[in-house]
């Protein structure tokens, strides 16, 4: 199947499920057929078919029509050339299918599309239908069979392939275009991927395979999502899921994995992707350098840092920025569910070329280096952030980059940070020494004793000059910062920043003033 036929069917899937979400439709009088249902209709839920006369006849030489049950009286297949869904609705043995959305691509078999145009009509006509473990028949008004279907046996993977990712070395005897990365992980029964610019693959509904042990190997659906690709990519990925979809058998050696067609043909290479061997980590507090992206070290300037306040929020800082982002860790997996921008840290504008992580899957801790493995199978390497580069809380004088609330939105597995950065062209900055804390509050400033003991923080009375603010903003900020000031009850220096721990989950968050 080509893969723009391939991804119309997929959105046509998508657009039967909102439209059949979009409210109840209309039911007309169904016929009874006076056969009775020989099984309850939930047997076809989680069911394949295949069909196996079309108004008596046998389907053409070469064609296949399918038809797959799902839950909520969803069903839906493969006409020979196009794809189908449908919402059905049954009463007992009556059976009927009010509207069929369906793709409209064009074959070149007359056969098979004057063929598909006889089913699309005698599926409409369904009146009733008689299920067995083996068979399933569909019978029009009149009580005549115009449509018999034998049962597929549910998918079978074997032992071999589950469990198991790999990143695509060579795609038709060719390497992938610089920069570019293919992965694929097979599961129980289903398997995704990246394709270098796209998601493929996909739930229970979509994304299955067969195979066995002895090296047999068949895609039998597969989900694609939709966004657009650059030059050359996107050629690369039509042919990468054009090959993967040929898929006839597989052969593991060693640590690679190579998949032919139907002619035996060697299309797709793999290797294995490394898995993590040690416990996964505790990442609460730690702070990292990133020195590799993929092998590459980064360029002069561009490298980040990652700064793990706790269980829930990170900080990743570059040269010119910082953004604060809330994740998850369970076992190796890691996931980011939220992020918001922290505030600059230097007069650059944007980031400067920074290397930023993005929709990390998973992490490892080896040999005392951080790796962490995105979607798209990229591998950033991260060493500990060396004690020499992180400041001291005494001397320097730090610039306030956002006041930090906390947020727990619905549908969130965890709170999150609401920062409110500095306003643009204000500047608040800090210095403590010897007991004593100063600095501007960003129109006016300020002094106040402190007294350290430990990570304990806190202030005594702030007194401030009484220069009127240019702008109420300005003012709100300032009389904001002073008042958080006076609650302060700890710091922590997490990677090169510094965090005065406030109340109910409040804090200062500032760095080194360049």
């Amino acid at each position: 199947m080509h893969i723009r036929q391939m991804i119309a069917i997929f959105s046509v899937m998508v657009l039967t499920a909102l439209l059949a979400a979009c409210g109840p439709q209309e039911t007309a009088h169904l016929p009874v057929s006076e056969t009775p249902t020989l099984a309850p209709l939930r047997i076809l839920d989680d069911t394949e078919w295949a069909l196996a006369s079309l108004n008596g006849n046998s389907p053409v030489e070469g064609s296949a029509i399918t038809l797959a049950f799902y839950p909520e009286s969803y069903m839906q297949g493969d006409a020979g050339c196009n794809s189908y869904g449908v919402d059905y609705i049954a009463d007992g043995n009556r059976f009927q299918v009010p509207e069929i959305h369906r793709t409209r691509d064009t074959c070149d078999a007359p056969d098979i599309m004057q063929q598909e145009a006889a089913f699309f009509e005698a599926l409409a006509k369904v009146a009733a239908y008689r299920a067995t473990e083996e068979r399933l028949e569909f019978d029009d008004a009149q009580g005549r069979t115009i449509l018999a279907f034998a049962r597929v046996p549910p998918p079978t993977t074997g032992s071999v392939l589950p469990g198991t990712r790999w990143v695509l070395t060579s795609l038709r005897g060719q390497p992938l275009l610089p920069g570019t990365t293919i992965n694929l992980e097979f599961g129980e029964a289903w398997y995704s991927g990246y394709t270098g610019c796209n998601n493929y693959g996909g739930g229970p509904d979509s994304g299955k395979y067969t195979a066995t042990d002895e090296g047999i190997l068949k895609i039998i659906g597969m989900a694609v999502t939709v966004q657009a690709c650059p030059a050359g990519v996107g050629e690369q990925q039509e042919a990468y899921l054009e090959s993967f979809l040929s898929a006839a058998a597989y052969r593991l050696v060693g640590d690679r994995l190579e998949i032919q067609d139907a002619t035996g043909k060697t299309v797709l290479i793999y290797a294995r992707q490394p898995e993590c061997a040690e416990e996964p980590a505790n990442l609460e507090g730690t702070g990292w350098q990133l020195v590799s992206v993929d092998g590459q070290e980064p360029m002069e300037g561009s490298a980040t840092t990652l700064a793990f306040l706790n269980d829930k929020w990170l900080v990743e800082y570059s040269k010119c920025e910082a953004y604060i982002k809330a994740y998850q860790a369970a076992g190796h997996e890691l996931d980011l569910v939220f992020e918001a921008w922290l505030g600059r840290t230097c007069q650059y504008e944007g980031g400067q070329g920074a290397i930023t992580l993005g929709a990390p899957s998973d992490y490892c801790l080896t040999q005392g280096r951080l790796q962490i493995t995105t979607v798209p199978g990229q591998v950033f390497v991260y060493e500990p952030l060396s004690e020499a580069v992180r400041p001291v809380l005494e001397g320097p004088t730090w610039t306030l980059l956002a006041a930090v609330e906390e947020r727990r939105p619905e549908g969130l597995p965890v709170p999150v940070p609401d920062p409110n950065p500095v306003l643009e062209g204000t500047e608040i900055t800090l210095t403590l020494e010897d007991g004593t804390a100063g600095g501007s509050a960003g129109c006016n400033a300020y002094g106040a004793a402190y007294t350290l003991d430990g990570t304990s923080l806190a202030f005594g009375e702030v007194v401030a000059t009484e220069r009127g603010c240019p702008t109420p903003d300005v003012m709100e900020q300032e009389q904001r910062y002073l008042t958080w000031l006076q609650d302060v009850t700890g710091y922590h220096i997490y990677g090169r920043q510094l965090w005065l721990m406030v109340c109910d989950g409040r804090a200062l968050v500032f760095a080194v003033k360049a």
